[in-house]
């Protein structure tokens, strides 16, 4: 793996947990767009 690579799981389910899940998703989402920012 690349050092700057970040992997998160979000679920076993399916596509449909983005649907049930949305803040959590969100959260994940704004993580990855910070972390991006700073480089």
């Amino acid at each position: 793996m690349k050092p700057n690579f970040r992997y998160e799981k979000f679920s076993d389910g399916s596509a449909h947990m983005l649907i049930v899940e949305p803040a959590r998703w969100s959260d994940i989402a704004a993580g990855f767009v910070k972390d991006a920012v700073k480089r």
